[in-house]
């Protein structure tokens, strides 16, 4: 059930399921040690919150891309106004802050120039250690395409915070490569030359 490609709701579902069977692991007796409520944390807010760049490392997405990265500028408990940086451009953009009242989280933002917001991104797995994150990107979610039946490119990207760039949690590796990304190409973005270049 959990192997197949999941939305970002089916896919916390999962995660729901899988903490409920450790739970019952451990209390069966089993040599396990229960993970802390704290490592199934879907606040996109607390990954935003940080005063580090925030490092695309890789993506499933095809557009030519390199050194692409965030920088918050300011965050509230709606929103967030933060610099994207790619290819040697920069550009200002607005998050707004979706609440999921199934999963009592706040996991998602529409993101956009202001007045303009038409990209969805979702965390759909958060690090342990709040350094790294697995986001899906819908684009163009909030946009009306006429005979498109609904129809939105839906990208992941593994995004980490400067301090870990060079050594990024394995988990979240393996969350991208081996569950989001698998099956489908994906393109690094980070390079060591992107920490001092006029480009990032």
């Amino acid at each position: 059930m959990c192997s197949v490609m999941a939305a970002g709701n089916e896919v916390r579902a999962c995660t729901v399921i899988a903490f409920s069977i450790f739970i019952t692991w451990q209390l069966s007796g089993a040599e396990y040690v229960t993970p802390s409520s704290d490592e199934y944390d879907f606040d996109i807010r607390k990954f935003l919150n940080s005063s580090e760049k925030i490092w695309t490392l890789n993506t499933t997405s095809e557009k030519p891309q390199f050194c692409k990265s965030d920088l918050k500028r300011n965050i509230t408990e709606q929103e967030i106004f933060f610099t994207r940086k790619s290819n040697g451009r920069e550009e200002l953009l607005h998050g707004e802050f979706l609440y999921n009242r199934a999963f009592n989280e706040y996991s998602e933002m529409n993101v956009g120039q202001t007045g303009k917001l038409l990209d969805r991104e979702e965390i759909v797995f958060h690090g342990y250690n709040n350094t790294c994150a697995v986001f899906q990107t819908t684009l163009l979610a909030n946009d009306i395409i006429f005979f498109s039946f609904n129809q939105r490119e839906i990208v992941f990207e593994l995004r980490v915070k400067n301090s870990s760039v060079h050594n990024p949690d394995q988990e979240c590796l393996e969350q991208f490569f081996g569950y989001f990304a698998k099956g489908k190409k994906t393109q690094g973005l980070y390079f060591n030359w992107c920490q001092t270049s006029r480009m990032s």
